[in-house]
């Protein structure tokens, strides 16, 4: 089980705050994960709240370079090979473009988003009369696949300060759009910063995120926002103070709940932002984030329980199984229960740059090469568990055996 046997307690920290540099915390929880051979950046972190501001973050991670090789290299953006995104992926995308829509200036702004990916929302925005979109994304497939896709240009650079002068148009981006992103960057001020330069004077910067407040309503594993690249963790009060640390107003804020899968919801936070002169700080310290982390830490343990007696169950079985999946889910279980000591033939994943890699010296296998296997196969997820297992059981087209782990 996740080490919270220190849970309170103030520490010396590694990583200064990434919203007021203050380098000491109380920990919340102890992460922790299986490694995958040649791809993996760390071996899991500790749950931090800032003594001296209440920010919520990972401690204890490598530095930005670590993570800007990460998404360049081991991206697991690109989507299926045939194109097709997945139903709730397009609806999240729809229900984003409707929010970003309402604080467009005119058809003519000059649209960036940051973390791009394939560029599916910049297309639904060029669908809808936005032609001035362009985005920026570390894997160079993922911008060969926007352009070729949706015809929108993508220059590869790094999150973290990829967006600087040399890439701005003249007088600068009109909105700049970052969704899901500033949870995975480590140096906040560096991508602030760069942020601020690329912006034209009355520019406004779009920002989504998890809700931490919200954690708990979320429908994925337990612990999944704590996940391998999930290192800062953000309320909307949180999320305004860094901003208005780094020369930012709070124009707007919203709470959605997204389409994730077709299980259910995501919780979000999003704000709406604009540059200023003057920078500035908040007098009160922000408490709620770390309570909300706390009971979200109590839930995900009582909703593991049967997952990880599930695993003690497999492992002292001994009969040899594939394990399908090598997310967050399954690198934590291997760390911290009983499925490390499971039987396990290899484990199957869907990311390319996964295949040939081991975890715990076990090879990591495309998903063609469980044909004509006979072990039976572990769907090693939660939110997608039944779409995965009913899919696997009509493609695979024989009568293999197919796991799940106990509904949560």
């Amino acid at each position: 089980m996740s080490d919270t046997s220190n849970h309170g307690t103030q520490q010396a920290l590694e990583r200064a705050c990434p919203s007021c540099q203050v380098r000491t915390g109380q920990l919340l929880l102890q992460q922790r994960f299986a490694e995958i051979e040649g791809v993996s950046i760390h071996a899991g972190y500790d749950v931090v709240a800032c003594a001296g501001c209440g920010a919520c973050f990972a401690d204890g991670v490598p530095d930005q370079a670590a993570f800007d090789r990460y998404y360049r290299e081991a991206s697991k953006y690109e989507g299926s090979a045939s194109g097709a995104l997945p139903a709730a992926t397009l609806q999240r995308f729809r229900e984003e473009v409707a929010d970003i829509e309402r604080y467009l200036p005119a058809r003519s702004a000059r649209i960036l988003e940051v973390g791009c990916a394939t560029g599916a929302l910049l297309g639904m925005l060029k669908e809808r009369g936005y032609a001035a979109v362009c985005g920026l994304d570390p894997s160079p497939a993922c911008a060969a696949i926007a352009h070729e896709r949706y015809g929108v240009p993508v220059t590869t650079g790094e999150l973290s300060g990829g967006l600087g002068d040399a890439h701005a148009p003249a007088g600068g981006y009109d909105v700049i759009v970052m969704i899901a992103v500033m949870e995975h960057v480590r140096d906040l001020t560096a991508t602030l910063h760069s942020v601020r330069r690329a912006l034209s004077r009355s520019g406004l910067l779009y920002l989504e995120v998890p809700d931490a407040m919200r954690f708990e309503h979320g429908a994925d594993a337990p612990f999944q926002e704590f996940s391998v690249e999930h290192i800062n963790y953000f309320s909307a009060q949180s999320l305004s103070a860094l901003l208005q640390r780094h020369g930012f107003v709070t124009l707007d804020s919203l709470q959605r709940d997204r389409s994730h899968t077709d299980a259910g919801t995501a919780p979000v936070v999003a704000g709406v932002f604009r540059a200023v002169d003057a920078t500035g700080d908040f007098a009160q310290p922000d408490l709620a984030t770390a309570s909300a982390i706390r009971a979200y830490v109590s839930q995900s343990e009582r909703r593991e329980q049967p997952v990880r007696a599930f695993a003690a169950a497999l492992a002292g079985a001994r009969r040899p199984v594939l394990v399908w999946g090598c997310g967050t889910l399954t690198l934590r279980l291997l760390a911290t229960s009983a499925l490390a000591d499971a039987n396990i033939a290899g484990f199957v994943d869907a990311n390319a740059r996964y295949w040939g890699k081991t975890i715990r010296g076990i090879e990591i296998l495309a998903p063609d090469a469980v044909r004509g296997r006979s072990e039976p196969i572990l769907v090693s997820s939660v939110g997608q568990q039944a779409a995965i297992a009913r899919d696997l059981r009509a493609g695979l087209g024989d009568s293999r055996e197919v796991l799940v782990y106990p509904s949560v």
